[in-house]
């Protein structure tokens, strides 16, 4: 009797279940039509982060560069070895500055490595 269970459960059609979160991946800064980053240095992607990995210095934006803040990130930093890959900072960004959807690195020579930039932010 048990074997034609086991058999019935074999034959059932398979369900395919679909991911709760999309595939998140390496964070990165998007940048205006002007070409310079939407971050308004509000800090609400690093208020947050649950584990702290995110570290914003803000400064004041360039006369020359017309937008409705008046603050720009001088200073984004981001530790890769802390973030656990939630997607928190994604939600929180009002202005949409923030993405998790680049590349993770596969082999890590140093911890420094796994510490990003501003700049390094900025590229996918």
């Amino acid at each position: 009797m048990a074997i034609w269970r086991t058999v019935a459960r074999l034959l059932r059609p398979r369900v395919k279940l679909e991911p709760a979160v999309a595939r998140l991946g390496r964070p990165r800064l998007t940048l205006s039509d002007a070409g310079d980053v939407r971050c308004t240095a509000c800090a609400l992607c690093a208020a947050t982060c649950p584990s702290h990995c995110i570290h914003i210095v803000a400064g004041p934006r360039p006369a020359h560069e017309i937008t409705s803040s008046e603050r720009m990130a001088q200073t984004f930093d981001v530790d890769l070895a802390r973030c656990v890959q939630c997607g928190l900072c994604v939600e929180a960004c009002p202005v949409d500055a923030v993405r998790l959807d680049g590349a993770l690195p596969t082999q890590v020579s140093t911890h420094q490595t796994l510490r990003l930039d501003l700049e390094a932010l900025k590229t996918l």
